[in-house]
C-alpha cells in the first residue's frame, strides 16, 4: 500500500508533467519541419540550410532527450500498474487451484446460502480474469503494426534517399564551378539543365556577363528563368556544359521569389543566415560584443531610411 500510494503521488505526476513537456517539444519540432519543407528554397538562396539544419536538430536533441527520461520510469511503471492490477487476482486464482486439486471446498456449513452465492460470483468473475488478460495481449499486437509500419515508413524514405543519391552520380550532375582566376565573368557554355522530375529545360544555353554588365532575364512562366538562378546558387546541377563564375560569387546573396521570415527578432532577420545559437548569445552579451552587432544593425537601417521601426 506505501509502494502504490508514493507511485501515483509522486512518480504519476512527475510523468504526467515530463509527457506535457514531450508533446510540446514534439509539436515545436513538427512545426519547424514543416517550415523547412515550406521554404526550402528560400532558405537555400540566403545560404541558411547549415543554421536551418543545426535548428532541427537541436529541437531534436531535446525531444529525444526527454523521451529518454520519460521512458526510463514509464515503462516500469506500466509494468507496475498491470502487476498491481492483476496481482490480487492471479494470486487468489492460483489457491483457488489449489484448493480444487486437493478438494478442498470454500464452503463451510455455517454459510449462509447469499455468503455462497457472492463466492460463487466472485470466483466467476475471477474465472473471467485470464481470458480479459488474454485480449489484452491480443490487442497489444495493434501497436506491433504501428511500430512496424513507422519503422518501415523510415526505412522506405531512407531507401529514397540513397536512390536520389545514385541516380545524381548515375546522371553525373555537375554544379557551378568557382574561377580562381582573375576574371570576373559569368559563363554558362553549353548548359542543359532538367528538372527535378526529369524534364528538359535548357538546352545548349551558352551566355556570358561581364562585370559592369547589365542582363534583364523574360520569358513566359516555366521557360527557365528561375532555373537560372537556382544553377547560379548552387540549388540545381546541369547535366551538360559548364557554370562559372568567379571566386567572390559565393558572397553573393540571392533574393528569392517567396519572402522568409525567421522565428525570432529583428536582429536575427537581419542577421541570417548568421543566427547564434543560445550559449554564443548569452557569451556575446557578456563580453559587450552584442552592443556593438546592434549598433551596426540601426546604422544599417537608417542608411535605407527604415529607421522609424526603431521608434
Amino acid at each position: 500500500a506505501i509502494v502504490h500510494f508514493v507511485s501515483y503521488s509522486l512518480i504519476l505526476p512527475w510523468i504526467s508533467s515530463k509527457t506535457e513537456t514531450q508533446f510540446k517539444l514534439e509539436g515545436k519540432f513538427r512545426f519547424s519541419h514543416a517550415r523547412v519543407r515550406e521554404n526550402a528554397e528560400s532558405m537555400s538562396f540566403f545560404g541558411g540550410d547549415r543554421t536551418e539544419k543545426s535548428k532541427i536538430q537541436e529541437k531534436f536533441k531535446k525531444v529525444l532527450s526527454n523521451l529518454k527520461i520519460l521512458s526510463f520510469l514509464y515503462v516500469p511503471f506500466q509494468f507496475y500498474q498491470k502487476v498491481a492490477q492483476y496481482f490480487p487476482y492471479v494470486t487468489i486464482l492460483f489457491v483457488t487451484l489449489l484448493m480444487s486439486y486437493f478438494q478442498i471446498s470454500p464452503f463451510h456449513s455455517g454459510q449462509s446460502t447469499e455468503e455462497k452465492a457472492s463466492l460463487i460470483t466472485y470466483m466467476l468473475r475471477l474465472s473471467l480474469e485470464p481470458i480479459y488478460m488474454m485480449t489484452q495481449i491480443y490487442f497489444l499486437n495493434s501497436y506491433v503494426i504501428n511500430v512496424f509500419s513507422s519503422s518501415q515508413r523510415v526505412g522506405n524514405f531512407l531507401d529514397a534517399l540513397n536512390d536520389l543519391k545514385n541516380d545524381s552520380n548515375d546522371r553525373n550532375v555537375k554544379y557551378v564551378t568557382y574561377d580562381s582566376s582573375p576574371s570576373s565573368s559569368i559563363k554558362f557554355e553549353n548548359v542543359s539543365c532538367n528538372t527535378p522530375n526529369d524534364n528538359r529545360l535548357l538546352s545548349n544555353f551558352t551566355f556570358t556577363l561581364e562585370q559592369g554588365e547589365h542582363a534583364i532575364i523574360m520569358g513566359p512562366s516555366g521557360c527557365g528563368k528561375s532555373s537560372l538562378m537556382r544553377i547560379l546558387g548552387g540549388l540545381w546541377g546541369i547535366s551538360e556544359g559548364n557554370c562559372i563564375c568567379p571566386q567572390g560569387f559565393k558572397n553573393i546573396m540571392f533574393m528569392p521569389q517567396k519572402l522568409y521570415i525567421v522565428l525570432g527578432s529583428l536582429r536575427d532577420q537581419i542577421l541570417y543566415p548568421l543566427v547564434h545559437s543560445e550559449k554564443e548569445f548569452k557569451t556575446m552579451k557578456k563580453d559587450g560584443s552584442l552592443k556593438l552587432i546592434d549598433m551596426k544593425i540601426r546604422n544599417i537601417i537608417r542608411s535605407v531610411s527604415l529607421g522609424y521601426i526603431l521608434d
